[in-house]
């Protein structure tokens, strides 16, 4: 760590040391590879993005939807669980900025813990009830390249269960953003959630995700809002922003689930089905089929 500080010298200063830590952490050691990171993260994502001044109050809105939640979960490596709930995402209300901050600020409140550092965090996608319209391709990809070049966390995974065969196609759109192969072999999409039990124990999941983990996302917000010192008005709180926004209404999408999602939605699976076919062993990875039947038609 004095070394990866030395070699940054001036460039170094306001920044704290558990966040400089990160970057080495994210970089295995390596001091060279961390600073470069540094640099990139400094040049590129600090401009649009400062996340180490990202507070709660920035990004509740966002958060209050229950898109994105940091559960306290963990992978069995040790990664941070971030779990995504695609169809509770308000595309036309928040930009990829928005979204790219909201995520920023949950992964910097794990990053607080050193496990994290070292381990990284671990996306877990529930696509249910999503078709190709509702993916915000343009805020996947903006994560994407800002996770994997321009700031200090190692992502371990990323996980999607539910996914049509229509959503898979899109995600393979993804695949220029995925740059670095060890991570492009670390997508894996699931038909069930009993297929992610592998690398995550279900007592580590939520029930959207049919696990057992108890989690309350709104207390969460609201705790750490107290922690900051920011509070958001009762009459300006969770869905009535939105209301204004949107016109005096809110798309049901974008309430939160008491309920699990259902893994499959009926009509959709039997218009799907044919084409499912291809999907229908737990771990397959759409971004890395062409790379397969590349290597089929060589051989």
């Amino acid at each position: 760590m004095g070394e990866f500080v030395d070699v940054l010298g001036a460039k170094a200063d306001g920044y704290d040391m558990q966040f400089l830590a990160s970057f080495v952490y994210a970089r295995k050691m390596d001091v060279n590879r961390a600073v470069q990171l540094f640099d990139a993260y400094q040049a590129y994502l600090e401009p649009m993005v400062d996340a180490r001044m990202l507070r709660a109050s920035d990004v509740a809105l966002q958060l209050r939807t229950g898109e994105l939640m940091l559960t306290g979960g963990r992978c069995r490596n040790g990664c941070a669980i971030i779990e995504y709930i695609a169809k509770r995402h308000q595309k036309k209300m928040f930009t990829p900025e928005d979204s790219l901050r909201g995520a920023l600020y949950l992964v910097n409140q794990a990053l607080k813990d050193p496990t994290t550092q070292m381990n990284g965090v671990t996306i877990v996608c529930n696509l249910s009830g999503v078709g190709w319209r509702g993916l915000h391709s343009a805020a996947h990809k903006l994560l994407l390249s800002t996770l994997q070049e321009r700031f200090p966390c190692r992502v371990g995974g990323i996980y999607a269960l539910n996914a049509s065969f229509t959503t898979s196609a899109v995600v393979k759109v993804l695949r220029p953003f995925v740059r670095k192969q060890k991570l492009l072999s670390r997508v894996k999409m699931f038909k069930k959630a009993s297929g992610l039990e592998d690398f995550i124990d279900m007592t580590q999941l939520t029930e959207s995700f049919s696990g057992t983990l108890e989690y309350d996302h709104e207390g969460w917000l609201d705790e750490r809002l107290e922690a900051e010192g920011d509070s958001v008005p009762a009459e300006t709180s969770c869905f009535s922003d939105w209301e204004m926004m949107m016109g005096g209404s809110v798309a049901a999408s974008a309430m939160p689930d008491t309920e699990p999602i259902p893994e499959h939605d009926e009509e959709e699976e039997a218009d799907n089905e044919e084409d499912d076919c291809m999907m229908q062993q737990d771990g397959f990875n759409p971004l890395l089929e062409d790379d397969e039947e590349e290597a089929q038609e060589e051989a």
